[in-house]
């Protein structure tokens, strides 16, 4: 099952398989991008992201979010028995991850940090424009600034229902 696609720096199209690890297609091939045989978890995929260094970032069931950078795979640190669902960054440059343990965004130090308040089932994160995040919970909508979520936003349509899925159509919101 395919469950993460993106492109590369390079321009090639990446998919994240289920237990399949990771597929690359330049345009013309199909070839497997070779998961070290000590790090089976990393084969369990759940999505993926390039981010604006070029950056391949996998998230895995269970075992964290991963980059992908010059053929090497690195832990993001504090992430270990984590499952990802989503992944994304804002305006500023920070990545976001959505996880049943909440929302968390990338630090210094390579290092996970949970934006205060952000708890709840997070299944997606969408920017909102610099250092601003909407996250798609088990409970409706979050809005997340200055790595805080804002306790009095509320979406009345969408309130306690499981958001999904965020997409951004186009440049504007």
């Amino acid at each position: 099952i395919i469950f993460g696609i993106a492109k590369d720096a390079g321009g090639n199209i990446i998919l994240g398989l289920d237990g399949g690890g990771l597929i690359k297609f330049d345009g013309a091939n199909f070839s497997s991008i070779p998961i070290p045989a000590n790090k089976p978890l990393l084969r369990r995929i759940q999505c993926l992201y390039t981010d604006s260094k070029g950056d391949l970032l996998i998230g895995t069931e269970l075992n964290g979010l991963w980059r992908y950078h010059k053929n090497s795979f690195t832990p993001v640190e504090g992430g270990k028995n984590l499952s990802i669902d989503g992944i994304s960054e804002d305006a500023d440059g920070t990545v976001w991850i959505a996880t049943p343990f909440g929302c968390f965004y990338v630090g210094k130090g390579n290092k996970l940090f949970r934006a205060e308040g952000a708890t709840a089932f997070a299944f997606s994160v969408l920017p909102v424009g610099r250092d601003s995040v909407f996250i798609g919970t088990h409970d409706g909508l979050a809005l997340v600034v200055s790595k805080r979520v804002v306790k009095d936003f509320r979406v009345d349509a969408v309130n306690k229902l499981a958001v999904i899925c965020l997409v951004k159509y186009g440049r504007d919101l």
